[in-house]
């Protein structure tokens, strides 16, 4: 699996969006680093998508600060209750419609056939999360934790890898490279970026890299 994150201060600026999201029951531990990459990307001008649920998507939120773009299923909704940054409800109808039948594919979310529309349209934001708005502006690379450390639509475990399958699955079909913390390979690669790639000062700008798994 290769993969691009935003690397030091180099010759090439670069910045762009990425997903950030994962397992509600995250471990501190993991939830702690989640916040401290978020920080460093925001710091280099990049933009999370998450979705406002607690745990993981809760500590991207926490270090992205006003950098991100939270895709809400509908008005209100913050089951953390907390205060999110930069909410967006896309509106649209037919864009919605196009979300869910994104997620709906057997390949994307195999449980889709059994649900009611609106748990269809809270794991639709998915959708949103990997591709923008505009379901055609797909994130650089997703970040996520899950308890089976799924990377791919063949990682998918049903009833274990949880609702985050659905956004890595998506990113696998969409040729998004994927960094899950819970493999150790993922993690010392994400954590030797943070330690190549200090808070920038002012006027910096990152280069690419290539810290993907090998």
């Amino acid at each position: 699996m290769a993969g691009v994150l935003p690397g030091p201060p180099g010759a090439r600026p670069i910045s762009g969006h990425y997903t950030g999201v994962g397992a509600r029951a995250v471990p501190p531990d993991v939830a702690a680093l989640m916040q401290r990459i978020a920080e460093r990307l925001a710091g280099r001008n990049w933009v999370l998508r998450s979705g406002a649920a607690a745990g993981s998507d809760s500590a991207f939120a926490a270090g992205a600060g006003e950098r991100c773009e939270i895709y809400l299923p509908w008005p209100r909704f913050n089951p953390t209750g907390g205060t999110i940054a930069v909410p967006i409800v896309v509106a649209e109808q037919a864009r919605w419609d196009a979300a869910v039948a994104l997620v709906s594919r057997p390949d994307i979310y195999p449980e889709s056939v059994r649900r009611k529309p609106s748990t269809l349209r809270l794991h639709a934001r998915n959708a949103f999360q990997v591709l923008g708005a505009d379901l055609a502006t797909p994130s650089r690379f997703l970040i996520c934790w899950t308890p089976d450390g799924a990377c791919t639509r063949a990682d998918y475990r049903l009833g274990v890898t949880g609702g985050t399958g659905i956004a890595v699955n998506l990113a696998d079909a969409c040729g998004v490279p994927v960094f899950n913390l819970a493999r150790p390979e993922h993690r010392l690669r994400v954590e030797s970026w943070l330690r190549a790639a200090p808070a920038p000062t002012t006027g910096a700008r990152a280069a690419s890299a290539d810290p993907s798994p090998s």
